[in-house]
């Protein structure tokens, strides 16, 4: 039980791995947090609700963010992303309050649902990396301070909530062939819409949410 564990988490330089949830409810810890270098894995809820309310640094070498690894932790400030980091997990950042513009790696292929969710100030345009086939639903909802996002092409679904209402302008790729219920708010101006896209009802229209009703199977 470490809910009576005050003051600033200083992981060792020596530290090599992190259990799940190794710090997960010690939400009297507070401060910035540094990964070591010799971690390469944060694993599932490892800090989830601590409220540390600093910085966050992580080395290059970090290749995946687990599940709520980072969830409702507070952490502020430049989310500045590993170049190695390859998986973005279900909640791994969410409801933190992240700010300036978001730089996904190259190496980058999962982001999942709720990844990145209600980071109020996430700013800027957003671009998707060329590997990344799937993007999934809820990951960026909430970021209302996106202006933007580049799609790649080769990405094929985008899932439910995905994106916040804040959204200028999107193209999406002709490789989309699922599109999630509210995944992009029809007030967002959209290039390329002779897309195929599916429902929830599984039905194929050439068209986009809320027109259903007007756009005939084909």
């Amino acid at each position: 039980n470490c809910k009576n564990l005050y003051g600033e988490l200083r992981l060792p330089d020596s530290l090599t791995g992190l259990g799940e949830s190794a710090f997960a409810g010690c939400e009297k810890l507070s401060g910035s947090l540094t990964i070591p270098q010799g971690i390469t894995t944060i694993p599932n809820s490892c800090f989830d609700g601590t409220w540390l309310g600093g910085t966050l640094t992580l080395h290059d070498g970090i290749t995946s963010i687990e599940q709520n690894a980072f969830a409702n932790t507070g952490l502020k400030g430049e989310l500045r992303l590993p170049k190695d980091l390859e998986v973005i997990s279900h909640s791994a950042f969410y409801n933190c309050d992240f700010s300036g513009n978001l730089v996904l790696p190259e190496n980058l292929y999962t982001i999942g649902d709720k990844a990145f969710a209600y980071n109020w100030r996430l700013m800027g345009t957003l671009e998707i990396p060329e590997n990344v086939i799937s993007i999934g639903a809820g990951a960026f909802a909430k970021c209302r301070s996106l202006e933007g996002i580049i799609f790649p092409e080769g990405l094929e679904s985008i899932g439910k909530d995905a994106f916040p209402y804040s959204l200028e302008e999107i193209n999406i790729p002709n490789t989309v062939e699922y599109i999630g219920d509210f995944a992009i708010n029809t007030d967002t101006k959209i290039d390329n819409k002779s897309k195929l896209l599916l429902y929830a009802n599984s039905t194929k229209c050439y068209g986009w949410v809320g027109e259903q009703d007007s756009c005939p199977e084909k």
